[in-house]
């Protein structure tokens, strides 16, 4: 694939389901997740685009909302009600009525895809598919559009192959499990955290044959799974890298500049490009922007960090 036709090339910092989770039962904040406004927001901000969570609902329309418990999103007054209901119970226009904060609600995809592609035609739209049965109807929503920008990733395998299936152009991106690179006896049952800092052997044959088979522009792991040999492989790939944060929100103030430093690095010396999502992605590209002026070296700083 020629990077240079594609707006992802280079070092980029996208907006985690907007402005970071917020699926605590506790929806009135500034910018409740996967909602219209948090989305303008973290683009208007500085983010070069947004990453966002796609489920069904009862009358088969995909709507963006990242957990299937809706008590997680609504409003506190509105907990009660949905109680043990999960978004596949309610249509779209039941689930439309449900409150998030804000004066929010959870929207359509094509809402989504209508708002930013017409507002913020250059911002990346990454998303993040879980459930095979959103392949066909993403599959066509997605062909009557603008693609240029549009990344699908899945740490569902079988789930990219059917996209792979349906479409050869579609840009799709393996999300890599902890127990493939770790393995399962390896990762901290609780949180998902890895217990060793070394890969298993066998994980780059894996990686190495599932990015060949989907023509995947990209390879994506968790932040807390990062380790030099997967840049190392994505290089000998020809291919980009995306780092994924937690479920629980880092704010601007506790994000690991260090870390984004080193990203940033690679993107300009190894890897075609770099995807960060992170929350909070305005101040979080100020305070980098600042933290690279004060390093005094932003070029080929890969080798000089020190991984979890």
């Amino acid at each position: 694939m020629d990077f240079k036709k594609v707006t992802m090339q280079g070092f980029k910092i996208i907006g985690h389901r907007g402005w970071g989770p917020t699926d605590n039962g506790h929806a009135d904040i500034s910018y409740p997740e996967n909602t219209l406004l948090a989305f303008d927001h973290a683009v208007s901000e500085g983010a070069d685009g947004i990453e966002f969570d796609i489920l069904l609902s009862k009358d088969k329309i995909p709507v963006v909302i990242h957990d299937r418990h809706l008590y997680r999103h609504v409003i506190p007054e509105e907990i009660n009600i949905v109680a043990g209901r999960f978004v596949a119970d309610f249509t779209f226009d039941e689930l439309k009525k449900f409150h998030l904060g804000q004066g929010q609600s959870i929207p359509s995809l094509e809402e989504l895809m209508d708002f930013i592609q017409a507002k913020y035609p250059e911002a990346l739209l990454n998303m993040d598919v879980k459930d095979p049965e959103l392949v066909s109807p993403l599959s066509k929503i997605i062909a009557d559009r603008p693609r240029e920008n549009i990344i699908i990733s899945s740490y569902d395998w079988d789930l990219l192959r059917q996209f792979r299936h349906h479409d050869n152009d579609l840009k799709l991106v393996p999300a890599i499990k902890s127990a493939l690179l770790f393995g399962a006896d390896n990762i901290e049952p609780h949180n998902f955290m890895p217990l060793t800092d070394k890969y298993l052997p066998e994980a780059k044959e894996d990686i190495f044959a599932i990015q060949r088979e989907l023509g995947a522009i990209a390879l994506d792991c968790a932040v807390t799974d990062l380790k030099m040999p997967l840049i190392e492989w994505a290089a000998e790939c020809n291919v980009g890298l995306q780092v994924s944060t937690s479920n629980d929100r880092v704010g601007a103030n506790e994000t690991n500049y260090e870390l984004l430093r080193m990203l940033h690095g690679a993107a300009q010396e190894k890897l075609p490009f770099v995807i960060c999502k992170v929350d909070e992605p305005g101040p979080v590209k100020s305070n980098l922007a600042r933290y690279l002026e004060s390093s005094g070296n932003t070029r080929n700083p890969v080798r000089a960090f020190n991984f979890y």
